[in-house]
């Protein structure tokens, strides 16, 4: 964990990351110190992700980045996923900070019995425990790694290896080990100091002795813990919660077989969000649990073509197919339906995708979110199982464009719900969903390549998009098929169109606006009453983003024409990646306005209930007359 303190420029999400780690303490000292630390150390993780100039100009981010931005500062984003490079080793080495402070916190807080003969050794440990609380603000993150080592260490040793009877039962013994249940609060001590979890300490005893948890162990012929299970009844059936190794590591792959056999014969279940197994070399699939081929790459389900394939899951709810030449992800809800799926698989590699999704979704869940990434890779459910588009197109007709591109009309034979699919060349482009869940219509956008780009599709989708008066539900996918969002309207247009828009627009600016495209750089070139007065260099509404950028203002009459090409400017809703433009006009990020140098370095000139006032007004810009806001603006902002 680095020393260096970046700019982070969503700082709620590294809040919440904070509170989830901490949730567990129980003292105000322990929570306090682990949310400081914490945060420090995310704050200089290797994992953040560098925040570009083009994320800035897709929405209003604080002031504060705004200034940090016009000054040249790096600025660094918080990834939420669990995917980045580094992340799960620095969660994993935050989860075993916070389970040292919860055993300090539980023995600290323990009431012992005189009676015991280890009460000397616990009152020990529980006043090492007080001190090491104490001392909390004066340990740094290796301190306390350090000392957690110490502290498990000592816990361990302080227990004999001889176990009582009454204190745990054997329920399988295979492959050389045994599966015992804990049934007392000395056994449930034993398995806690010994593998360096929080089962001891009275934190489990009277859930055990009730009944309503089960805590089960992985035993060598020496009677040496190698892994300890949480289950509980959960809708009638024993759930997983939790299974952990030493000191809350994953369980080695060497005990995979047993716990397997464990947990299927009793017919247990995987709590959702619980990834424990995953290490392992245990998949949780169709409701079993399976031992993997591989630990490392999961379980091998097809041969196809001669590439091997192999399924893993991440948790109950997430799986990873994975072959050579791409990976898919795919996640399913708690009753096995659909959530989402990810691939960058080649299209030959899809229907064996598509077998598996009949194995482990069983059914598509009715949420937006499927329906895109079901088109995203060309599949389909019809209302009882998955279909890749090749099968689905041949039970199918439709309508065709005069470009030799189809419009098919699906429907789901379970909800009678109709989809429009927009396929060329025997790809889909894009997916249109009638009634959708919160009501209109949606268009989700298949993964277009090159073949997908020009003005004829572009025309086509866009024509689709006003002919049924839909939303589109994936503005990133939408501006590889050509399609821009342009907020002087506040809809989405094609690249080639926009010009002829915000003529017919900006009529009370006397304004004619043509596109032209020169040396890969799209420009919008600005006339005055039938004189060119500037040209202005777009940057975005590319590959990745539908957002157009000012990237730079050549040839303006400074003082002709400055104070129009503001007004037209910002009636255009255009946003810019830095401040300076080009001819003496800057882009102001926290107005989101374009002005002079000198309303800049003022930060707009402007007190702050005009500053709200010209802000709301140049926000709602396409809902007035160019006129109106050539008069109001031209004080303000020269």
């Amino acid at each position: 964990m680095a020393a260096k303190i970046m700019n982070v420029v969503n700082l709620e999400a590294v809040d919440a990351y904070c509170r989830k780690v901490t949730a567990g303490l129980s003292t105000d000292g322990a929570r306090k110190w682990m949310t400081r630390r914490l945060r420090a150390a995310v704050l200089s993780a290797d994992f953040l992700e560098p925040f570009t100039p083009m994320a800035a100009a897709s929405r209003v981010w604080p002031a504060w980045v705004s200034q940090r931005l016009d000054e040249g500062v790096p600025l660094w984003l918080f990834p939420e996923g669990e995917s980045a490079p580094g992340r799960a080793e620095f969660d994993r080495r935050a989860a075993r900070l916070a389970n040292y402070l919860t055993s300090l916190e539980a023995i600290a807080s323990a009431k012992l019995n005189p009676a015991d003969p280890l009460f000397n050794k616990k009152q020990e440990d529980r006043e090492e425990a007080g001190r090491t609380l104490s001392d909390l603000p004066k340990l740094t993150i290796p301190d306390a790694e350090a000392a957690a080592d110490q502290w498990f260490d000592r816990l361990r040793r302080r227990i004999a290896q001889k176990e009582p009877a009454k204190d745990a039962t054997t329920l399988m013994a295979e492959h050389g080990f045994r599966i015992v249940r804990i049934r007392s609060p000395a056994g449930l001590d034993r398995e806690s100091s010994l593998m360096g979890n929080c089962v001891g300490s009275g934190l489990y005893d009277l859930d055990v002795k009730s009944g309503r948890v089960l805590i089960a162990s992985v035993r060598d012929a020496a009677n040496e813990p190698h892994a300890t299970l949480e289950l509980r009844q959960d809708g009638g059936h024993p759930t997983l919660f939790q299974a952990k190794g030493r000191q809350n590591s994953p369980i080695s792959p060497r005990y995979a077989g047993i716990v397997v056999e464990f947990l299927e014969s009793i017919n247990a279940r995987l709590r959702p969000c619980c990834h424990d197994l995953s290490e392992t070399g245990i998949m949780y699939c169709g409701g079993h649990f399976i031992v993997t081929t591989d630990p490392a790459r999961g379980l091998l389900v097809a041969s196809d073509d001669g590439v091997d394939i192999f399924l893993m899951a991440t948790g109950p709810d997430v799986y990873l197919l994975s072959a050579p030449d791409g990976k898919a992800t795919i996640e399913v809800g708690a009753e096995g339906g659909l959530v989402g799926l990810w691939s960058d698989l080649p299209a030959a590699r899809m229907p064996v995708c598509c077998r598996l999704l009949n194995v482990i979704a069983r059914r598509e869940r009715p949420s937006t979110g499927a329906t895109s990434s079901l088109a995203r890779q060309g599949l389909y459910h019809d209302g009882k199982r998955f279909v890749t588009l090749k099968q689905a197109l041949t039970r199918t007709t439709g309508t065709w464009f005069a470009n030799g591109d189809r419009l098919v009309t699906m429907v789901n034979r379970e909800t009678s719900q109709e989809t429009l699919w927009y396929v060329r060349h025997g790809k889909l482009a894009a997916i249109l969903t009638t009634n959708a869940a919160g009501g209109g219509n949606r268009l989700y956008v298949a993964e277009a390549g090159d073949e997908f780009s020009g003005p004829e599709v572009a025309g086509n989708v866009f024509g689709l998009l006003e002919q049924r008066n839909a939303l589109l539900a994936d503005s990133a996918a939408a501006a590889r098929l050509g399609l821009v969002f342009f907020a002087l309207i506040g809809r989405y247009t094609t690249l080639e169109s926009m010009a002829e828009v915000a003529t017919e627009a900006l009529t009370g600016l006397d304004c004619i606006l043509t596109l032209e495209h020169a040396e890969g750089r799209t420009i919008l070139r600005l006339n005055r009453r039938l004189h060119r007065v500037a040209d202005i260099f777009l940057d975005g509404a590319g590959r990745i983003t539908p957002f157009l950028a000012v990237d730079s203002v050549v040839g303006v009459n400074l003082r002709r024409d400055f104070k129009w090409v503001l007004s037209v400017l910002n009636a255009l809703g255009f946003a810019a990646g830095r401040g300076d433009v080009g001819s003496g006009i800057f882009f102001h990020r926290a107005t989101r306005l374009f002005m002079s140098r000198d309303a800049f370095m003022a930060k707009g000139g402007l007190g702050g209930a005009k500053l709200a006032d010209l802000r709301n007004m140049v926000a709602s810009s396409w809902r007035k007359t160019a006129a109106t806001i050539l008069s109001q603006a031209h004080d303000g902002l020269g």
